[in-house]
């Protein structure tokens, strides 16, 4: 038996999703990318439900074959790839982990983890290749400057060796 974590309890508690769009400056225009492997529990939902409600497109990232062999937490709820304009199939398997350990009874090393970051990274550098095409390239956006040189103050010296500070 596995025990039940803060987040477990949270991510199943009715009302929160809500609650976090309620305080969340979402509408039309916006797009909200939901994140779970199954689908299945409430907050995600509840969340996904009310940023589609304010006029949000919803992106779920999701295992389909995971979701599609559950029932929602709550009956009548749907799932999240039921109310999505998009879904991201990770194709992770129904219980997400894929190591076998002796003497464990459960799986372990989930893979929604390696994939969903994959699969986000392909989103956003996509979305600034597209960006870049239209001409947008970022213009309207803070400009950051990159690299060891962006993370000290211009007229600071760099950290000594004695330094508490960490080498960058």
């Amino acid at each position: 038996m596995r025990p039940v974590t803060l987040t477990t309890r949270l991510e199943r508690l009715p009302g929160f999703g809500a609650q976090i769009i309620e305080e969340t400056p979402i509408g039309p225009g916006d797009v909200l990318i939901s994140v779970s492997v199954s689908g299945r529990n409430v907050t995600v939902v509840e969340a996904t439900q009310a940023a589609k409600a304010r006029g949000a497109r919803i992106i779920a990232l999701a295992s389909l074959q995971y979701s599609r062999s559950v029932s929602p937490r709550r009956p009548g709820m749907p799932r999240l790839f039921e109310i999505a304009d998009l879904v991201l199939d990770n194709r992770v398997p129904i219980g997400d982990a894929l190591v076998e350990i002796d003497g464990l009874l459960q799986r372990v090393g989930p893979s929604s983890t390696v994939t969903g970051a994959a699969i986000l990274n392909a989103v956003v550098m996509r979305t600034a290749e597209i960006l870049s095409e239209r001409g947008g390239g970022g213009a309207d956006l803070p400009q950051r400057q990159c690299g060891p040189q962006s993370r000290r103050p211009s007229h600071s010296s760099p950290p000594s060796p004695a330094s508490n500070s960490p080498s960058i």
